[in-house]
């Protein structure tokens, strides 16, 4: 039987949790869906590469308006894979969205520029983040026989 831990009944009820931030600042952190978050952040990197052509459009006037047109439906046609999403989400970018997607519950009047500058601990409110969301494993329940690491699976010991 499988027990019931904080970060289950937090997904379960939607309870926030509270994390410190700079000058003792409290903030509650709540339980987020993953695939939400990355369809959101998705979203956000389309945009930042059709922002990024309409600046460089701003800078020259005289480009084709087809042209324009063309580029941006191209832009808009990239896909946004899996392996794409979480490259991106492995970023220091990608994981202050995280830790804004979480703050923005309860502190919608926070942007994601401000999460770095507010929240000092971020690798904490990443890891209680996860936690509360059920995306990680609570250490006694660690999988001892198939540890691993940041490069992968560690290959068994043998004795020779």
């Amino acid at each position: 039987m499988s027990k019931i831990g904080p970060q289950d009944l937090s997904k379960i009820s939607g309870a926030p949790s509270v994390i410190e931030g700079v000058q003792g600042r409290e903030f509650q952190i709540s339980p987020i869906n993953p695939i939400k978050v990355a369809g959101e952040r998705g979203r956000l990197v389309k945009t930042e590469r059709q922002n990024s052509f309409m600046r460089l459009v701003d800078r020259r006037p005289s480009m084709n308006p087809k042209v324009i047109s063309a580029t941006l439906a191209e832009i808009e046609a990239q896909p946004y894979t899996m392996d794409t999403m979480l490259d991106e989400l492995m970023t220091y970018d990608g994981m202050r969205f995280i830790i804004w997607s979480s703050v923005k519950i309860k502190h919608p009047e926070i942007r994601l520029d401000q999460v770095d500058k507010l929240i000092d601990d971020m690798s904490e409110a990443l890891k209680r983040i996860m936690e509360i969301s059920g995306m990680s494993v609570p250490a006694e329940d660690a999988d001892e026989a198939n540890p691993t690491s940041t490069d992968g699976p560690i290959p068994p010991t043998t004795d020779t």
